[in-house]
């Protein structure tokens, strides 16, 4: 603030303050400056709020979509590690031969089978009952 914008205040003070005040049409034309200097700052502090909300607004999408693929990654995680168990119980049924007992190796025309023992077909068997009661 300027001293001739002090000056044109402490001299609207007085007016407000005195029945009889008089203050010059300078000063007038000072505090009309003033109050428009004022009112350009609030509109300059308007946008820079409305560009904070919408970086803040970006934000949040940007932690949303973050969280969402990192939820997708934890399920892969267990996905794949739930594999991984079956394909252990599937071997471990056809190294004690609980597998080829139960199954008598429906799938023996396959490549899988040949290579892999039973595993494959032990695996395969379970799937295709989650499978079928799933669709029922």
């Amino acid at each position: 603030m300027t001293k001739e914008q002090r000056q044109a205040i402490k001299s609207l003070d007085g007016f407000a303050n005195t029945k009889y005040g008089a203050f010059t049409a300078k000063e007038g034309q000072t505090i009309l400056s003033l109050i428009e200097e004022q009112q350009e700052e609030i509109n300059d502090l308007k946008e820079i709020k409305e560009i904070a909300d919408m970086e803040v607004t970006e934000l949040i999408k940007i932690k949303e979509v973050n969280k969402l693929k990192s939820d997708n990654w934890i399920l892969q995680v267990k996905n794949e590690r739930k594999d991984k168990i079956i394909y252990k119980m599937a071997e471990f049924m056809n190294k004690t031969g609980t597998g080829r007992k139960l199954l008598s190796c429906m799938f023996r025309q396959n490549d899988e089978c040949n290579e892999n023992g039973c595993t494959y077909c032990i695996k395969q068997y379970f799937e295709d009952k989650v499978n079928s009661s799933e669709q029922n």
